[in-house]
């Protein structure tokens, strides 16, 4: 095997790593930026028992921190 292939097939594998781990970087953001909303669609479902008044407060939680995160 030449000295360019195995360059190559290091530079590859180097990128394709390079790109899982700015994938997982996203996902852990992702992840990290719901836990609010979900806390407390968590504290409305123990008091009220419904999971829709939880969806609902999850939704408006995420979105009052979206806006209030671009101000």
């Amino acid at each position: 095997m030449t000295m360019f292939g195995i360059l190559g097939s290091d530079l590859i594998v180097f990128i394709i790593l390079v790109l899982v781990g700015i994938a997982i970087l996203m996902l852990i953001r992702a992840i990290i930026h719901y836990v609010i909303p979900l806390i407390g669609a968590i504290i409305v479902w123990l008091y009220t028992g419904s999971l829709t008044y939880a969806g609902i407060a999850f939704v408006v939680i995420a979105l009052l921190e979206l806006i209030f995160k671009k101000l």
